[in-house]
């Protein structure tokens, strides 16, 4: 459905009902083997600050706390 908020050339012609299947999570972190383990921790901190959550917000996520 995120599509859908970004484009009008997307149709939507069915949807799965929820109770069919499990949450979509999307979950992020960082590996403890990480190359660049600062810039991560960083874009990690983003992704859970207000400004990420009004993005994913507005393209129909749920952010859970």
């Amino acid at each position: 459905m995120t599509d859908v908020y970004i484009s009008d050339k997307v149709k939507v012609v069915s949807t799965a009902d929820e109770q069919t299947h499990e949450s979509i999570i999307y979950p992020a972190g960082i590996l403890e083997s990480s190359a660049n383990k600062n810039e991560a921790e960083l874009f990690l901190s983003y992704l859970q600050g207000n400004t990420a959550r009004t993005i994913f917000e507005k393209y129909g996520f749920i952010v859970l706390d």
